[in-house]
Formats: C-alpha cells, structure tokens, sequence
C-alpha cells in the first residue's frame, strides 16, 4: 500500500492516514477497541515525530515520539488536568 488509505485488523484496531511500502508512514490516526488513540507521526509502523496518545479517561501524551516511544519534549496530562512537562527518554520521564 502506497499513499492514503484505512486498514482495519481483525482485532479492530484500525488505521487511517499515510502509508509507505505498506507500512504506516507519515501522518494518521491510529486507534483501539478498549478508546486509545494515537493521532500523529509514523515511521515504519511505529510512532516517530510529534504526536498526541490519550488513553481514555486516564491521561494524554502531547509530544515528541521516537521509534514508537515516548523521547523528547512532551507534556503529560493526567485525568484531573494535572500537567508534568519535561523531557522523556525510551518512555520515560526524565526531567521537568
């Protein structure tokens, strides 16, 4: 698959947004049967860029992602708006 599209797995997970040698690769929308969606950068499938994930009812990720993690400036939101700002690496917060 090459350019725009929508894929939807068996799982219901689906996808709508860019693809490159069949692999999501620019800007989309990525999301899941239980609310979590991803809308944002991808690279080879996997999260890479900036990029919003909120897990429904719980907390949002505004940020940067690299190779499908959390890495660099972000903002984290918790479900009571309470933000934590800073740097992340490999998924985790490494300072504010």
């Amino acid at each position: 698959m090459r350019g725009q599209g929508h894929y939807k797995w068996p799982d219901k997970r689906s996808y709508v947004g860019s693809w490159v040698n069949n692999m999501m690769s620019g800007e989309g929308r990525y999301e899941w049967p239980n609310g979590r969606t991803y809308e944002g950068s991808f690279k080879a499938d996997l999260r890479h860029g900036f990029g919003i994930f909120n897990w429904p009812e719980v907390r949002k990720y505004e940020g940067q992602w690299e190779r499908g993690k959390m890495h660099g400036k972000g903002i984290e939101t918790d479900k009571n708006g309470k933000r934590m700002e800073g740097v992340w690496a490999e998924g985790k917060h490494i300072q504010n």
